[in-house]
């Protein structure tokens, strides 16, 4: 995450300032961890349908930011 939303030379960049792209870049890198570094390190078996579906709603979020950024 931290080469691909590297201010200087990384593809990927949000926001106008600094803040904005340091937050996108932590909520990408943060999303990543806590959503698939748990079930690729281990079983996961107290999966509920509740939080399945707020993982579905952080990465469509996640996904409608990349499709804003890279389309124009």
């Amino acid at each position: 995450m931290l080469e691909a939303f590297n201010a200087d030379e990384g593809p990927l960049s949000f926001g106008q300032t600094e803040g904005e792209q340091d937050g996108v870049m932590f909520l990408y890198r943060g999303a990543f961890q806590a959503l698939r570094n748990p079930v690729s390190h281990r079983f996961v078996e107290d999966v509920d349908e509740d939080y399945a579906r707020d993982a579905i709603h952080t990465v469509n979020l996640l996904l409608r930011l990349l499709d804003e950024n890279t389309s124009a």
